[in-house]
C-alpha cells in the first residue's frame, strides 16, 4: 500500500473510496412515489399490491407507465393506473421492476455519514477506519435499497414470478367489477 499512497497520496484515498462505493450503491433505484409503500413489518396485513414500474412496446415505439399491482395472468399484468386498471400482454413486456415495501436504507445512509464522521476523531487510525466505514456502511445501505425490488425480464423467467406482489396474487376475484377499485391515496 506504500507505493499507491505514494502514487496518489493519502489524502485522495476518501475521495476515491467514496467514489467507489458510491457508483455501487447508485444502481438501485424504487420506482414507488414517496411515502406509497409500506414498512417491511406492516406488509403481512398491507391490503394493496406492490408498487410496478412496466417499460413496454406500443407496436411502434416504447412507453413506460407505473401503478399498484392488481393481477398477474401467465400471459397478462394488470395495474392499477391512477383510477384505471390496464392490462399488458406478457409479451410487450421489456422490462417491469417491483418495489413491495419501504427499505429504510436511509436510516443505514445516516449511520455510514455519522459514523465516518466520527472516525474522523481517530487521528491516524482515521486512514483506516473512515474508508471501511464509508465501503461497509455504502455495501449494506446499497443492499438494502435493493432488498425490495424485484425485476422482471422477458429472458428471466416466467411473469408469475411477481404474482405474489399483486393484490390479488390469486387472480381477481369472481364478480368483482375492477371499475370500483380504489389505489392506495399518495401525493
Amino acid at each position: 500500500m506504500p507505493h499507491l499512497a505514494r502514487r496518489y497520496g493519502y489524502r485522495r484515498w476518501p475521495l476515491l473510496t467514496l467514489l467507489a462505493t458510491s457508483l455501487i450503491v447508485g444502481c438501485a433505484s424504487n420506482p414507488a412515489p414517496n411515502d406509497w409503500l409500506p414498512s417491511a413489518s406492516e406488509v403481512p396485513t398491507d391490503p394493496f399490491g406492490a408498487w410496478i414500474r412496466i417499460d413496454f412496446d406500443s407496436g411502434t415505439s416504447s412507453h413506460q407507465t407505473e401503478g399498484e399491482l392488481l393481477a398477474v395472468e401467465p400471459d397478462t399484468v394488470y395495474l392499477l393506473a391512477g383510477e384505471r386498471v390496464v392490462a399488458f400482454p406478457g409479451d410487450r413486456i421489456r422490462h417491469a421492476r417491483v418495489a413491495w415495501f419501504e427499505s429504510g436504507a436511509g436510516g443505514l445512509a445516516a449511520w455510514t455519514a455519522i459514523g465516518s464522521l466520527a472516525s474522523l476523531s481517530n487521528g491516524v487510525i482515521a486512514g483506516i477506519t473512515l474508508p471501511l466505514w464509508i465501503i461497509t456502511g455504502s455495501l449494506a445501505t446499497g443492499a438494502q435499497t435493493r432488498a425490495p425490488l424485484v425485476d422482471y425480464d422477458p429472458g428471466n423467467g416466467s411473469l408469475l414470478r411477481i404474482r405474489a406482489y399483486a393484490r390479488f396474487p390469486q387472480g381477481f376475484p369472481d364478480g368483482l367489477d375492477r371499475s370500483t377499485l380504489i389505489g392506495r391515496p399518495y401525493e
